[in-house]
């Protein structure tokens, strides 16, 4: 794929060379691309996939309640039995959805994949540069992790904001400062910076944020935080003086898009 990066213009599908998939999953991938999908996979039932002749490998899927695919398990040695299929002694669920690498794909996605690819000659080839394989499904399972990841830590400070406000509290407050330890802000001015929150001996955070831009770190009192917060009296601020004569107003204001 990536030899042909500078020539793909538009959405495409992607298979294997030696198989035979039917025209029904094209037209499926074809009609997700052209009304706007940015990626997908054609699944197809394991039992419909599976051979007389010897085991197999599949990439079972894994879904969430949406049918978005989260995960592709990787499963060898999948043979038929007279109760359904097992791999490797463990039964699987013959009406399972699989991966056949039938991939719908964009032209963006080729950008992530030539970054994945630079790295995977840096970690795995040079271990064993004669069989190390750069392997579409791996590193779309990879992607979707990482996305997965991103995911959760967004539904995570959701839920404390929501916390917050049915219940505005100090303590509810402080879990929302702790949901955004970490995400990017903007200063008034536009500097970019984040704050962490360190832990003291008993495991448990201090109740003081560390502002992290450029080189230098800077601490700031909960206490001024809760002051800035309390000079709020549902009226716009729209600088960094009108939350009051505070130590670190800066930042607090930079934090208002939580």
């Amino acid at each position: 794929m990536l030899a042909v990066k500078n020539i793909i213009k538009t959405p495409f599908i992607v298979i294997n060379a030696d198989d035979f998939y039917g025209k029904e999953g094209f037209k499926a991938v074809h009609e997700y691309l052209v009304n706007g999908g940015k990626s997908c996979m054609a699944g197809f039932v394991l039992k419909n996939t599976l051979s007389d002749n010897g085991g197999v490998t599949r990439g079972i899927c894994k879904m969430d309640e949406d049918n978005n695919l989260t995960e592709v398990v990787e499963t060898k040695n999948i043979v038929k039995t007279a109760d359904g299929a097992e791999a490797d002694g463990v039964a699987v669920d013959v009406n399972s959805l699989v991966s056949m690498n039938m991939w719908g794909l964009t032209p963006d996605f080729l950008d992530v994949l030539e970054d994945g690819f630079k790295e995977f000659f840096e970690k795995e080839v040079p271990g064993n540069p004669l069989k190390a394989e750069y392997l579409i499904p791996i590193f779309i399972g990879e992607l979707l992790k990482e996305k997965i990841s991103v995911g959760a830590e967004r539904q995570r400070r959701y839920r404390a904001m929501k916390r917050w406000r049915a219940d505005p509290t100090e303590e509810n407050f402080w879990g929302v400062v702790v949901a955004y330890a970490g995400v990017k802000f903007k200063t008034y001015s536009g500097l970019p910076f984040s704050y962490a929150i360190k832990k003291g001996k008993n495991g448990e955070y201090t109740k003081e944020l560390w502002i992290d831009r450029r080189e230098k770190s800077k601490s700031l009192a909960w206490s001024s935080v809760l002051l800035a917060l309390g000079n709020i009296k549902g009226e716009v601020i729209d600088r960094p003086k009108a939350l009051g004569d505070i130590r670190g107003v800066t930042y607090i204001y930079g934090t208002r898009t939580i």
